[in-house]
């Protein structure tokens, strides 16, 4: 393969894989996990609208708060988001736009890395199978998240650390010692390549690795700046009441040892991330690597097993968590799948001419055995048009001074579109005990589903509806359910 030629497939993908997944980030934000995107974007124009530091991110559903400080990680992709906000005026299009653009760095990286330790050919096929074969990520790099950013974050220790190892200057040290704290601010779950930045100063030094002080730097960088970050996150939280939950996601035995967790796990790796083929090529890749002593993508699959253990509640319930498992094992699907179409030349294949169509065919149904979840009933794109209509009547209905209590909701999405604060009322039990705590507080508007809307006071449902859709109802609480003096204002 020629330089040109490396290049011009390389442009091919970082263009074509960028526009997959910008083509989608004008849409609003009531897709797949609009809650967690909606507290990101909440967090980002709090900060671009009232406070830029970064050490105090806010969130609307604050009850009558004047402050909505939360303990959370480190907010980095909402700061940026609003330091760019700052100049352009606040749009959510401006996060996933960012998260596009995460991708960029993230593929240059990883093509950079992997061509350096295996070739020019393994290299674009890895990028290929990032850009193209990875359905999750490819929804996750355009979505109002922390993840695209951690994902680059991730890939550029690794580069840093390797050229570093292979007689780089102290100033991929440093990248990597930067990277990895601000990983650890960010989400520690992503940590874990820590593990692959041992690996390559073991892949040098053998042994002798643990008495580099090298490694210990870049590891402790990230473990310090983790613990930095969650002492002043819990008291931020302190002072509130408020928290995303900084520790809830962590080991659950009950979790671990229930075999529907391994089956959705596994499930998710077939079927969100790597696809049937990119499975069966990482196997192959692991091989090789074992062969080669290539033990940083070796290290890297020890630590997403390690991950899975002990992230069990988060890596339960939510897809997004298995992201971190994308680097080691990304770089082995592109090597494993070109070392299986090398093998062509074992069956003698004739002609030429064929063995090519069937390397075309293999990189083609790779994206394919996943693109089914991308584009299958109810999936990750497809916006909630029920909410999405409530909140463009809504919105134009409320006061400035409204608080807003939503009645049985868990999701914030509805809240930052209507650019409301107030009151996240969860469902379950007590839910109705806590409006009517909103009420005394001061809630002037309350949204409810409209199969719970039986549950209001009477009083308020009494009143004609300020908003409604065929899955929600909006209603003014009447003066005579409002408190003399709002409490907590």
């Amino acid at each position: 393969m020629t330089p040109v030629q490396r290049n011009l497939g390389l442009l091919a993908i970082v263009t074509f894989g960028f526009i997959a997944r910008a083509a989608t980030t004008g849409a609003p934000l009531f897709d797949h996990h609009s809650w967690r995107q909606a507290d990101t974007a909440m967090i980002a124009r709090n900060f671009a609208e009232s406070r830029l530091n970064p050490l105090y991110p806010q969130i609307d559903h604050r009850g009558a708060l004047l402050v909505g400080y939360v303990a959370t990680g480190f907010e980095l992709q909402a700061w940026l988001v609003a330091l760019i906000a700052r100049a352009t005026g606040f749009d959510p299009q401006i996060g996933r736009l960012l998260s596009a653009l995460w991708f960029v760095g993230s593929l240059l990286l990883l093509f950079r890395l992997t061509r350096r330790r295996y070739g020019d050919v393994p290299a674009l096929a890895t990028a290929f199978v990032y850009a193209f074969g990875l359905p999750l990520v490819l929804f996750i790099e355009r979505a109002f998240l922390n993840e695209a950013l951690l994902l680059c974050l991730s890939f550029a220790v690794l580069d840093a650390t390797d050229r570093r190892v292979r007689g780089g200057g102290a100033v991929w040290l440093l990248t990597a010692c930067l990277c990895l704290a601000l990983i650890g601010a960010v989400k520690p779950t992503f940590l874990i390549v820590a593990a692959g930045v041992v690996a390559l100063y073991v892949e040098r030094d053998g042994l002798r690795a643990v008495l580099r002080l090298e490694p210990y730097a870049i590891v402790g960088c990230g473990a310090i700046s983790a613990a930095l970050w969650l002492s002043w996150a819990s008291s931020l939280g302190q002072s509130t009441g408020l928290s995303f939950g900084l520790t809830d996601k962590l080991f659950d035995a009950a979790v671990l040892f229930d075999h529907g967790y391994w089956v959705k796990v596994t499930r998710r790796l077939f079927k969100d991330l790597f696809g049937p083929i990119g499975i069966a090529a990482a196997v192959l890749g692991m091989t090789t690597a074992w062969r080669e002593r290539r033990l940083m993508e070796i290290a890297l699959v020890i630590g997403s097993i390690a991950y899975l253990i002990i992230v069990t509640p988060g890596n339960y319930h939510h897809d997004y968590y298995q992201i971190p498992l994308v680097p080691g094992v990304t770089i082995l699907c592109g090597v494993g799948l070109t070392i299986a179409l090398d093998h062509l030349g074992w069956f003698q294949i004739q002609p030429p001419r064929t063995q090519l169509v069937i390397r075309v065919v293999a990189f083609w149904l790779l994206p394919m055995t996943t693109l089914v979840r991308s584009v299958s009933s109810h999936n990750w794109y497809e916006v909630d048009v029920d909410r999405e209509a409530l909140c463009s009547e809504l919105k134009p209905a409320l006061r400035r001074d409204d608080l807003v209590a939503f009645y049985g909701q868990q999701s914030p999405d509805l809240m930052f579109c209507t650019g409301s604060r107030g009151w996240l009322l969860q469902p379950g039990d007590g839910v109705t005990e806590r409006l009517a705590t909103a009420l005394r507080e001061g809630a002037t508007v309350v949204v409810s589903p409209a199969a719970m809307a039986s549950n209001l006071p009477g009083g308020i449902t009494a009143t004609p509806p300020l908003a409604d859709s065929t899955e929600f109802v909006a209603f003014r609480v009447p003066p005579s359910l409002r408190p003399l003096s709002p409490g907590g204002m």
